[in-house]
């Protein structure tokens, strides 16, 4: 008992005060969100352009070995990759402001 009063006592007297701004000192919140999708999107689309590279060196290896299996891997990595790089322009496409 005694040790859950003192742990309940140690909470109570480390707060601190947290005071609210009374004016607008950062960013809008919708231009934050928009930032933050811009970023999102450039992430997506810098991943899709290293899954092409690896689809298509997949690919290649696939067509050499003459492995069927390992080429339709590749293909799907392809357009994976493709959709990935392509995604800010179907968003807009479909009338998604991005």
């Amino acid at each position: 008992m005694f040790v859950v009063a003192a742990v309940m006592m140690a909470v109570f007297s480390f707060t601190s005060t947290a005071f609210a701004s009374s004016g607008q000192q950062g960013m809008d919140p919708i231009q934050a969100i928009g930032n933050l999708t811009t970023f999102i999107l450039n992430i997506v689309t810098a991943i899709g352009v290293i899954a092409l590279i690896w689809g298509g060196v997949q690919l290649a290896l696939a067509l050499k070995s003459q492995d069927a299996s390992q080429r339709t891997s590749a293909i799907l990595f392809l357009a994976g990759g493709a959709i990935m790089v392509g995604i800010k322009f179907v968003l807009q496409a479909i009338g998604v402001s991005v």
